[in-house]
């Protein structure tokens, strides 16, 4: 059994009976990790014998580099201009890492975690990093792009509007729970959707279909950032809850417990 199923049991109590997101992981413990030490898209971590992601040699589309110090810069005076990893086509006889393994169609689960920060330059139109992503046969992908200061689903909603999301790095959690259009995101831990048991429905039509498009795939996306990783799992999971006050409380009390008892 993965260490993930084991830490999801102790926080089982915590979430709904009826929750669709009902088991929780940290994203270290996925199946196939992306920590920009070297190119990702030279990678062929399920053992396909292709590479996961479609190569910079295949079209020049993943331009990130910097490799070597840990993080994927974009590099917006490259051409073309899209700085982004693809999961889409055929390569080399192999799917993609999305394709192959991870969204072969609507129902399968999935959860894809990125971790990156804006360096510099002026926001596009609908933000400076987006993640598009779908499933097999899936009626509707989604699109969410990352602004300033909010957060928007493409064809949906704003979320955490007033935030700073120029400052430091951000982490994106989206997971696809075995339905059509399933989604659930989190942003810093913090969740967007009302609860566990309530999925945000995908709003950018059919575009993506089967595929997953992470970085800048759209001359409405502007601006130069860092990626630190992608790491992917094939199941679907809530990120692992941070300690609470009243757990903190309740050890505490513990604690004193067991000093009283010594004594």
């Amino acid at each position: 059994m993965k260490m993930k199923y084991i830490i999801a049991a102790l926080a089982a109590t915590t979430l709904m009976s009826n929750a669709a997101i009902s088991l929780t992981a940290d994203s270290s413990t996925f199946d196939y990790l992306y920590e920009m030490n070297v190119d990702a898209s030279t990678q062929d971590q399920n053992g396909g014998g292709g590479v996961d992601w479609f190569p910079t040699a295949a079209g020049g589309q993943i331009i990130p580099q910097d490799y070597a110090g840990g993080l994927a810069s974009s590099n917006q005076t490259a051409s073309p201009t899209e700085n982004l990893w693809r999961g889409d086509f055929n390569l080399g006889g192999e799917g993609s890492i999305w394709r192959e393994v991870v969204s072969g169609g609507s129902a399968s689960d999935w959860t894809l975690e990125v971790r990156f920060r804006k360096r510099s330059g002026t926001q596009g139109t609908n933000g400076w990093f987006a993640i598009a992503t779908a499933n097999l046969g899936e009626s509707n992908s989604s699109a969410l792009t990352v602004l300033d200061d909010r957060i928007r689903l493409t064809g949906g909603s704003d979320y955490l509007v007033g935030s700073d999301f120029t400052s430091g790095f951000q982490t994106v959690r989206i997971a696809h729970d075995a339905a059509d259009n399933a989604y659930y995101y989190w942003i810093n831990g913090t969740l967007l959707n009302a609860d566990l048991s309530t999925p945000i429905a995908g709003t950018n039509g059919t575009a993506f279909d089967n595929n997953t498009f992470i970085g800048d795939y759209s001359g409405s996306i502007a601006g130069e950032w860092d990626v630190d990783y992608i790491r992917i799992d094939e199941g679907a999971f809530a990120p692992v809850p941070e300690p609470t006050s009243a757990a903190l409380l309740g050890l505490g009390g513990l604690a004193l417990i067991l000093r009283r008892r010594k004594g």
